[in-house]
């Protein structure tokens, strides 16, 4: 009787249909789950970047950095909160892994 054998370990007995080759490349495949918390520290240093950056050029346009900052932060407040949100989406999607 021929089992399965796949990224969460070993199942019993394999389907019609997916033969145990296919189980044991699926077994093969390294993919590195993005943690919550990662995903997070990632947010946090791309918004402070973009605040600085979205500071400096509003700073540019209006010569004023009081408005720079106002900006920047509106942004960095809505960036911030759409990157995590499309990071921890886009760590539930298979799509366009390599299997090793």
């Amino acid at each position: 009787m021929a089992y399965s054998v796949t990224k969460e370990g070993l199942h019993g007995p394999v389907l019609p249909g997916y033969p145990a080759r296919e189980a044991e490349q699926e077994a093969k495949l390294q993919i590195s789950e993005e943690t919550a918390r990662r995903a997070f520290a990632k947010a946090t240093t791309w918004q402070i970047s973009g605040f600085v950056v979205m500071t400096a050029l509003t700073w540019a346009i209006t010569g004023s950095l009081a408005e720079g900052g106002a900006v920047a932060a509106g942004g960095a407040a809505a960036g911030f909160v759409s990157y995590y949100l499309h990071e921890r989406a886009w760590a539930r999607v298979r799509w366009g892994l390599r299997r090793t």
